[in-house]
């Protein structure tokens, strides 16, 4: 018996998604990204935490994981880099708020970087569908 595809939707070379997929997560030098208003809002929110103002001022490069989450460590690095310090919630004006993550480096003069940042109102605006909950 000979099957023949009606379907109009395209197929998917499954060693080409995974290639497309290993060069964006491992391969990809990031963004250019400008932190001077983030540096701004932590030295207003944070007066007494300069630390985070100079960590922000490094993060120059982003990789966005999704709509919810962007990265400022290279995710070729994360496994070497995210020893993870803590998280902070910075009120931005436009964005809302963000849960900012801080990890323990070494490698800088003051001991922090960023990690990160979670768009906390875009995932509460997204709400979760009890149906999607995991059954324990």
């Amino acid at each position: 018996m000979h099957i023949v595809h009606t379907s109009n939707t395209p197929q998917v070379d499954p060693d080409r998604a995974y290639h497309e997929w290993y060069l964006r997560k491992f391969e990809n030098a990031g963004i250019a990204f400008d932190p001077t208003l983030l540096a701004q809002l932590v030295r207003e929110q944070f007066p007494e935490q300069p630390v985070f103002v100079e960590a922000f001022a490094r993060c120059t490069r982003e990789w966005p994981e999704s709509e919810l989450y962007t990265y400022f460590i290279d995710p070729a690095q994360h496994e070497s880099k995210w020893k993870f310090a803590g998280s902070f919630i910075l009120r931005h004006p436009v964005l809302g708020e963000l849960v900012v993550d801080a990890l323990d480096d070494p490698a800088v003069p003051s001991g922090i970087s960023i990690g990160g940042m979670e768009y906390l109102d875009r995932v509460i605006a997204r709400g979760a569908d009890v149906d999607d909950a995991p059954r324990w």
